[in-house]
């Protein structure tokens, strides 16, 4: 499995990291839950998912039975209006229940409307009108209708909007290919026929690209030599980090932050020099492009676009993804990095509690992934690789690790090295936590 495969692995890991902020029950939602324990005073626990909660019935139920509820406001307090009792679970009354989501929603039912609302019960994700009705548009122009609501499922759990330009985006920055090889196909679509001036901008820009590129590739890992400029010194962690900000920059991870701002402070001057190559394939797409260089450029855009939404800010955690072009000894890859932890009060991660995620696809190792758990500047080190000979090789690395991390006040705790495929069938049996999962009773004031 290359390393572009791995962004699925993210976006998984979003199941987990967004299950809090998505089960937060909005007004209009309609969601499956059933009565567990009834207690004194008209109190009962209520289950949704695996989440159970304290609510006040004031409507006679039968515990174990299936009931479809609506989220309703009330003052202070979330009102659960039930919708229809079930006298089996939902799993053996698919069509029914999918019949009965459509009828309260006022949906048509119709084979497309049916097949969202199935979806959306069977991954117990919540259900509104605007929801499933732009899922079912979107998906309209989706070629693999699966893979289609695998991603309806991620813009969901992240609470973003289901559009059909959103939902290619992140069908893209999980399944299309890598950053460096979308960036040398629209080189080579732009250089092989005549294009606009907006498209010789783009291919000007795409080529310092290349050559920022190119720079590092006959590079060894040691100090630059004088002239070296745009080289990388390996072994200084400053050059790396400067090197990666620049791509990130020179990308446009941060397009939209720039926009923003400038268009706030008014400076149009600012905005050309925020110049960067997803502002140059937007005004390029504008311009409706030959239908070659349009899909080369929508693919590298759409892949630009998935990795931001990867990216997410939920008030006490942050979560940073981004993928740049790096080269090595004639080894073209690409270096996906995931940066996650709570926020400083500056709106910064802390440095002192986060995890960083490092995913490369290797000449000789091949797939490498690298996850550093940080806990009070205590650094836990697990390395993900089929290589059975890799600790062996990395063993004479540690101790020069551990003094260089002692420099900078951080503590190596361990280095645990972990067989990828062993890991692929852990992980393929272990069962992600789903949008109401937790593992504990929490106390609301609910009515029902």
């Amino acid at each position: 499995m290359r390393t572009e495969n791995l962004i699925g692995l993210l976006l998984k890991q979003h199941d987990i990291t967004t299950q809090n902020t998505a089960s937060s029950f909005r007004s209009g939602q309609i969601i499956l839950g059933k009565v567990t324990k009834f207690f004194p005073n008209e109190l009962a626990e209520v289950q949704v998912g695996t989440q159970k909660m304290i609510a006040k019935l004031e409507a006679p139920l039968t515990a174990g039975v299936p009931y479809w509820f609506q989220v309703q406001s009330g003052k202070g307090q979330i009102h659960l209006k039930v919708l229809e009792q079930s006298t089996s679970p939902v799993s053996r009354e698919q069509t029914n229940s999918t019949q009965t989501v459509l009828k309260q929603l006022e949906l048509p039912q119709t084979e497309e409307y049916t097949k969202t609302v199935k979806y959306f019960i069977k991954e117990q994700l919540p259900v509104t009108k605007e929801m499933i009705r732009n899922a079912t548009l979107a998906l309209n122009g989706v070629k693999d209708y699966e893979e289609g609501l695998q991603a309806v499922k991620q813009l969901v759990l992240k609470g973003l909007p289901i559009t059909e330009d959103i939902l290619e985006a992140t069908i893209v920055s999980s399944k299309q290919e890598p950053l460096h090889q979308l960036l040398n196909k629209l080189h080579t679509v732009l250089t092989a026929s005549p294009v606009s001036a907006s498209g010789e901008r783009l291919l000007s820009f795409i080529q310092s690209l290349i050559r920022l590129d190119n720079d590092q590739a006959n590079t060894p890992p040691h100090p630059v030599k004088e002239g070296q400029t745009e080289s990388i010194n390996w072994e200084d962690r400053g050059s790396l980090i400067q090197h990666i900000k620049k791509l990130t920059t020179m990308i446009g991870f941060d397009y939209e932050r720039h926009l923003e701002f400038s268009l706030k402070d008014g400076n149009q001057a600012d905005l050309q020099e925020q110049e960067n190559l997803k502002s140059l394939l937007i005004k390029f797409l504008d311009e409706n492009p030959p239908q070659m260089q349009k899909e080369s450029a929508q693919q590298l855009l759409n892949k630009v676009t998935g990795l931001q939404l990867l990216s997410q800010d939920t008030g006490f955690l942050q979560q940073y993804v981004v993928q740049v072009p790096l080269s090595f000894w004639n080894k073209r890859t690409d270096l996906t990095v995931q940066w996650s932890g709570r926020k400083k009060e500056n709106g910064q991660i802390d440095s002192n509690y986060c995890r960083i995620l490092f995913y490369l696809e290797l000449e000789h190792l091949n797939e490498v992934i690298v996850d550093l758990q940080i806990q009070n500047r205590i650094l836990n080190v697990n390395i993900f690789n089929e290589n059975d000979g890799i600790k062996q090789i990395a063993r004479t690395f540690i101790t020069t690790l551990k003094d260089r991390l002692k420099e900078l006040d951080y503590q190596l705790s361990s280095v645990n090295f972990y067989h990828m495929e062993s890991q692929k069938k852990l992980d393929s049996q272990r069962n992600y936590p789903k949008i109401y999962e937790a593992n504990h009773i929490r106390g609301v004031d609910i009515r029902v």
